[in-house]
């Protein structure tokens, strides 16, 4: 990808988890420092790593909190997040991370695997996929 255009969507990126998405990026910044203040952190294309010793991940604003044990396996995956939760500011929490949360139910686990869903058959994970696969380098 040519700079310029890295540039332009690393610009856009930056203004969209400071204006829209401020308050996630806030409440990621928050997590950071008080909850997981001894953690790893990186920084990947834009987004900002933790990695936390727990077994589940998820982003929240410019963070993204990854477990250790498949962080590079999902660290592609989680750059869509990451754009979907610059994208959808506060209510990412609610259109996204609430059902990624539901579906883990074992009881709707458990249906969905009787019909045959994967857990990445998701709308969320499919959006998340493409837009990792749009924006990504």
């Amino acid at each position: 990808m040519k700079k310029a255009e890295r540039f332009i969507k690393g610009l856009g990126l930056f203004v969209l988890s400071l204006t829209w998405a401020a308050p996630s990026t806030a409440l990621g910044f928050l997590f950071a420092l008080v909850l997981f203040p001894f953690s790893r952190v990186k920084k990947h294309r834009g987004m900002i790593v933790s990695y936390p010793s727990f077994s589940f991940s998820f982003p929240l604003g410019a963070f993204c909190f990854l477990s250790e044990k498949d962080a590079e396996r999902k660290i592609s995956s989680f750059y869509g997040h990451f754009v979907l939760s610059c994208a959808w500011g506060p209510f990412y929490l609610f259109v996204i991370t609430i059902p990624n949360l539901l579906i883990k139910i074992p009881k709707i686990a458990l249906r969905r695997a009787e019909r045959g869903l994967s857990p990445s058959d998701f709308y969320p994970e499919r959006q998340a996929a493409a837009l990792a696969a749009r924006f990504g380098e």
